[in-house]
């Protein structure tokens, strides 16, 4: 299925850009950020980051559904 894939700060430097359109067999966000790390290299453990799915904040074992819209959310630090 295809879903929409948003990155923020560290993430999108990483992945090289603020967005994606995906294809995967994922049915998790957990399943998702997997195939991810891998393909973009991610220096973040899951449990570092927060994921949501359509502007609402998630669980990581919440289910995906097509054209699903999901964030993932580095740990940010300021001052």
């Amino acid at each position: 299925m295809k879903i929409t894939v948003c990155y923020f700060a560290s993430m999108r430097d990483v992945a090289g850009c603020e967005r994606e359109t995906v294809e995967s067999a994922a049915s998790t966000p957990a399943e998702l950020y997997q195939e991810l790390r891998q393909r973009h290299a991610f220096p973040h453990e899951q449990r570092e980051l927060a994921v949501a799915i359509d502007d609402e904040l998630a669980s990581w074992d919440r289910a995906l559904f097509a054209h699903a819209e999901v964030s993932l959310l580095p740990p940010v630090s300021g001052g």
